[in-house]
């Protein structure tokens, strides 16, 4: 039988590069926490029958400060989530939070956190991966009715009607 896990790690320590640009990113210490839930066997035998958020970890401590800069924090927790969902597809839904060390305003830390479920994050990405193609995923304009009082109310009664 499989049953609903939840794993946590929480106030994982690393350094990401943040600002707009390549030139101006600096190596900023933030700290990250996951909360996955996910199906998994209610008696596991071994550690490939448990969701293991180990790989994530190593990828966030040691790939993820190699990456490009992004100017927003917003970004990066969208990069998290893609990988929780891309690591393990018994993953249901996540919780990420990344937030900065160096906090502003007297703050210890500040920081974004999402949640989402696998469905949610797929139709994201789908809904941008159209955006980013020319001429797709615009918005239906809507024909405008301009003919005044009762013979557009009894023209669309009777459409409907049809």
């Amino acid at each position: 039988m499989r049953t609903r896990w939840t794993v946590r790690v929480e106030d994982l320590r690393t350094r990401l590069p943040l600002g707009g640009s390549a030139a101006r990113a600096t190596l900023e210490p933030v700290s990250v926490s996951v909360v996955v839930n996910g199906l998994a066997p209610d008696a596991p035998d071994g550690r490939e029958e448990c969701i293991d958020l180990e790989p994530l970890c190593h990828w966030i401590t040691e790939s993820w400060p190699q990456t490009a800069p992004t100017p927003v924090l917003e970004a990066r927790v969208n990069e998290l989530l893609a990988r929780v969902f891309d690591a393990d597809r018994r993953v249901q839904d996540a919780w990420v939070g990344v937030y900065r060390e160096s906090a502003a305003g007297g703050a210890r830390r500040w920081g974004v956190e999402r949640q989402a479920s696998r469905l949610q994050f797929q139709q994201q990405r789908q809904h941008h991966e159209r955006r980013a193609q020319p001429g797709l995923d615009r918005p239906r304009q809507q024909p405008v009715d301009r003919r005044e009082g009762d013979q557009a109310d009894a023209d669309a009664q009777r459409i409907g009607a049809l």
